[in-house]
């Protein structure tokens, strides 16, 4: 039986491949990704969804059997051929497989695992035993659609070429990989309702991974937007947005100074992390040297117009992706299955479009780790959002309770799996813990030495960058460079803050975590601060704020746990003022006034303190922007306090905007982070 009592719910589960959150850029985004926000409305969206690896193979195999890559061995694209001997006769069970024994049919579809098309890898699939449902492995029936038309579009041909992209003709759509996957599973659910008994008088657990956006971004030309430019030699003006051409297509902000200048003040390890997908970055610029002979404008102005158009082939693919899910979820309701059917969308990790210099994965920048989550569950049809950390570790516990099956049990270990159910987020009861993710990065032999790894919690990313300057793995040369980016307020990760003072106790509870066996364990104790709702104070406020402190339960304790204390520090611009007690009341006018009227804002931290093991056990913190009365009163005027999702911005507050302190936004720039008027952090595109 399913949870709730009710008969066994489907599940359709929809895999992208590259597929980073820029989908989400709210009302200028739902253009490219219609079915994806319409799905959204009525599902559970999780803001803050990482990968524990941002690459194919390893998160792949780290999700579909719900361990780390720490534990699998899988760091990077090297594959066995048979799926099982990636993990060095460790006994594993997929989530399908788990399913299937569970008395689901399961049946998948193109890229679940990684090289699915290649004719030597198995896809965890018994082709020996004709009959499905005596299937040992992942699937009772799989399908591979490869590409239709082997000619230079076919996306298999195109392997070695890189950073490449095509409008295709309409009638070449049919020949696409991915719509012959749809095709396919769409049969598949019309011949699950008329004919249940092919499939065992079983539930579906329907898996169909789509290849999009991954390059070469190929789509319809449909799907392109009016400022791709198809042939720029012979193109009369730019496409990409500028001072001169406002309503061109915007590049992602690479940050004050551009790219080069961000870069410039990070460690030689982080700038090597950037440039491992050098090629693409070069073939536009060998581009724009090729062809400046042939048209009016700068090599500069033909690789940003280059770029523009990678950007818009990459959002392309990303429409064309939405496109066929909306085929999929819009069968459901023609077929009758829409009222007892989980869906699932994520892709496998993200997609750098040039942040920090580079582009495509490989890296531990949040644009590689960071990926779109939706739940729907049609039990709970009331669409919510949540900001709380989690990974995709996290998907075969909670597709086990949502499913109301047990977890695996495997070689006698009931706690065989390394996630935690979402379940408990979802209702409000749970406690998020901090997210870690780790990569054997090839594309530089100084940094492919050992694991590289990194730990995110909602407001911090910490990493650990191996790194042996010579490349030849010397053993007792090997280091680990660290990073740390305050995602409160530097959210594009453009400031590198691994070495202020101030943040040495969150470097220490990070590097923990990373310490712990990768997997971030549920802390014992999580605590959340509490304070004025309003993220703007004048510069004489007196703050009064409060810890509540929780357990793993996500139960509120209400005294302190023995043998801790609560530490507060106060940061302003580079002052540290640190407090010790129950709570904090602290009286702005107290502080040196000369630092306050320099400062835009202050950061408050709190952190539950060990007094025998001298750790932090959990923190959290805040900021409030500084503003005098006169603004303050218009902010409050303006800006509705933010509550508790979900909430429907009001009509009049459509594509208003606020900075993260609350503060109105008269010209916010695109790729940028801000506030609706709920409350909610919103990416916009134009």
């Amino acid at each position: 039986m399913s949870a709730f009592g009710q008969a066994p719910l489907n599940i359709l589960w929809i895999v992208a491949d590259d597929l980073n959150d820029y989908v989400w850029g709210e009302e200028e985004r739902t253009a490219d990704a219609p079915n994806l926000a319409l799905l959204a409305q009525s599902a559970t969206r999780f803001d803050a969804c990482y990968v524990n690896s941002p690459l194919c193979c390893p998160s792949r195999a780290s999700f579909m059997v719900g361990k780390t890559p720490n534990w699998t061995g899988v760091q990077n694209n090297v594959y066995e051929k048979f799926f099982r001997k990636h993990f060095n006769g460790q006994p594993v069970v997929t989530l399908p497989e788990h399913f299937k024994a569970n008395g689901y049919f399961t049946v998948g579809i193109n890229k679940i695992y990684h090289n699915f098309q290649r004719s030597n890898f198995d896809n965890d699939f018994d082709f020996a035993q004709p009959n499905a449902l005596l299937r040992q492995g992942s699937w009772n029936q799989f399908f591979k659609q490869r590409e239709g038309n082997l000619t230079p579009t076919d996306r298999d041909l195109l392997a070695g070429l890189g950073y490449a992209w095509a409008r295709l003709p309409e009638t070449d759509e049919a020949l696409i990989a991915d719509h012959r996957a749809v095709n396919r599973a769409l049969q598949v659910l019309e011949t699950f309702v008329d004919d249940p008994a092919a499939f065992g008088n079983r539930p579906l657990m329907l898996a169909v991974g789509l290849i999009s956006p991954h390059v070469p971004h190929h789509a319809p030309q449909r799907f392109f937007p009016d400022a791709y430019v198809p042939f720029i030699p012979g193109a009369s003006t730019v496409n990409y947005l500028s001072p001169e051409n406002p309503d061109g297509w915007p590049l992602p902000d690479y940050g004050p100074g551009g790219s080069a200048a961000v870069l410039g003040q990070l460690p030689l390890a982080a700038r090597a992390m950037a440039v491992q997908n050098a090629t693409h970055q070069a073939s536009f610029d060998q581009f724009a040297l090729d062809n400046a002979s042939l048209t009016s404008f700068s090599p500069d102005e033909l690789r940003l117009l280059r770029m523009a158009n990678a950007n818009m082939a990459y959002h392309a693919a990303v429409h064309y992706f939405d496109y066929e899910v909306g085929r999929l979820v819009q069968a459901l309701d023609s077929l009758g299955l829409a009222d007892n059917t989980l869906i699932v969308v994520h892709s496998d990790h993200g997609f750098s479009m040039g942040e920090h210099g580079h582009w495509a994965k490989n890296s531990l920048w949040e644009t590689d780790l960071r990926v779109p989550l939706i739940l729907y569950d049609p039990r709970q049809p009331v669409g919510q959002r949540l900001a709380d950390p989690v990974s995709l570790i996290d998907l075969f516990p909670t597709l086990c309770e949502l499913a109301g099956l047990p977890k695996p049990v495997v070689a006698g270990d009931s706690s065989y799996l390394d996630g935690q159910s979402l379940l408990p987020l979802m209702n409000g009861s749970g406690v998020a813990r901090p997210v870690v993710s780790t990569i054997n990065m090839n594309g530089d032999p100084r940094l492919g030495c050992d694991v590289s790894r990194s730990a995110m919690t909602e407001d911090w990313h910490y990493l650990e960058l191996s790194w042996e300057a010579s490349g030849a793995c010397l053993e007792d040369s090997i280091g680990y460079v660290p990073l740390l980016y305050h995602l409160a307020s530097d959210r594009l990760e453009w400031f590198n803050v691994a070495d202020d003072p101030a943040n040495g106790p969150v470097v220490a509870y990070l590097q923990r975590q990373l310490q712990e066996g990768y997997g971030a364990p549920v802390p014992e104790y999580s605590l959340k601060l509490m304070g004025p709702s309003l993220p703007v104070v004048n510069r004489d406020t007196v703050l009064t704020l409060r810890a509540l402190v929780r357990n793993a339960a996500g139960d509120s304790v209400h005294a302190l746990p023995p043998n801790t204390e609560l530490r507060w520090q106060v940061v302003v611009q580079e002052s540290v003022f640190r407090f010790t007690g129950d709570s904090l009341r602290l009286d702005l006018s107290t502080l040196p006034a000369g630092l306050l009227a320099a400062a835009d804002y202050i950061r408050v931290d709190a952190f539950l303190w060990n007094t025998v093991s001298r750790q932090v056990l959990s923190l959290d913190g805040q900021i409030y922007g500084l503003a005098d009365a006169r603004m303050l009163a218009a902010v409050q005027e303006t800006r509705p306090l933010p509550v508790a999702v979900p909430c429907q911005v009001p009509e009049d507050q459509l594509g208003v905007f606020y900075d993260l302190y609350g503060r109105p936004v008269l010209d916010p720039r695109p790729f940028q982070l801000y506030l609706d008027a709920c409350g909610n952090k919103r990416m916009i595109l134009h």
